[in-house]
């Protein structure tokens, strides 16, 4: 039985969702929401209410074009547009905004984050992504569409899974493992076995020239905010990526306290993240 979500739009979302599908028909092209507009409305509770950005997936090379478009009939500035990548980013308003993405294949030299970006289909598009829960796609009725055919399975399970074997996921970008934690922190999922053991395996590739220092800071620093806290930063030292990007906070493993103290340095440290 169809998974359809009722409404499709959120109140703050629906005269963005109407242009967007007007602007789509009126050019020929297929756009589709993806990603964490669908994943959260499908999880529900507060997160729902707190979406700040959509994604739309459009099948070809019309991103740009369609966000253009929307900009006008919606009368907003004109989108930031991305040629390499064919992705546009538009403003609603200061609190929302619509990444607009061309579907595409992307290749990643093992050195490098930079990837060969190239045309491709939509189930093309999904599988390049980091997570299954991420894969969903949502049409304008609000049928939601599973191409990988494990997403539904992986959000209702409460999950993290890749869509491709996860160490060719982390080998294309290293930075997917530390996602892989602070989505596993924020959403309360678990992560599959496979994954936590490739990112053990893949731990050392989560530095410098391969991830920018502050692609890691800015992606640490949301785990950091994250209510469970404390549980992210475990999850960080379980699979070995704590002594990567926050050594000290390894260091003080076995270093104990004087006096009334019951917990190691690292210990204490992780209670005190959770305040």
């Amino acid at each position: 039985m169809p998974v359809r979500l009722d409404p499709p739009a959120l109140p703050e979302w629906e005269a963005a969702f109407k242009a967007v599908q007007a602007q789509a028909q009126q050019a020929g092209v297929r756009a589709l929401v993806v990603g964490g507009y669908v994943r959260d409305r499908l999880l529900g509770g507060e997160r729902a209410a707190k979406i700040r950005e959509v994604d739309i997936l459009v099948e070809g090379q019309g991103a740009p074009q369609l966000a253009t478009a929307v900009s006008l009939a919606l009368h907003l500035h004109p989108p930031v547009i991305f040629e390499r990548f064919g992705t546009a980013h538009l403003d609603l308003d200061a609190n929302h905004a619509i990444e607009f993405v061309s579907s595409r294949v992307e290749r990643y030299d093992p050195t490098s984050r930079k990837p060969d970006v190239r045309p491709g289909t939509l189930k093309d598009d999904v599988m390049r992504r980091d997570f299954t829960v991420n894969t969903l796609l949502m049409e304008w009725d609000g049928t939601v569409l599973d191409l990988t055919g494990r997403g539904l399975d992986d959000l209702k399970a409460r999950r993290i899974v890749t869509p491709l074997d996860p160490r060719a996921t982390f080998d294309e970008d290293p930075l997917r493992m530390l996602r892989a934690v602070r989505f596993a922190t924020v959403l309360e999922l678990t992560l599959d076995s496979a994954v936590e053991e490739a990112i053990r395996a893949e731990s050392a590739r989560l530095q410098p020239p391969v991830v920018s220092m502050e692609r890691i800071r800015d992606e640490f620093s949301k785990l950091l905010v994250a209510p469970q806290v404390q549980r992210g930063l475990e999850l960080l030292d379980a699979t070995r990526l704590l002594v990567r990007i926050a050594p000290q906070l390894e260091a003080g493993k076995g270093m104990q306290q004087g006096g009334w103290h019951s917990h190691d340095v690292f210990g204490h440290s992780l209670l005190t993240a959770s305040l």
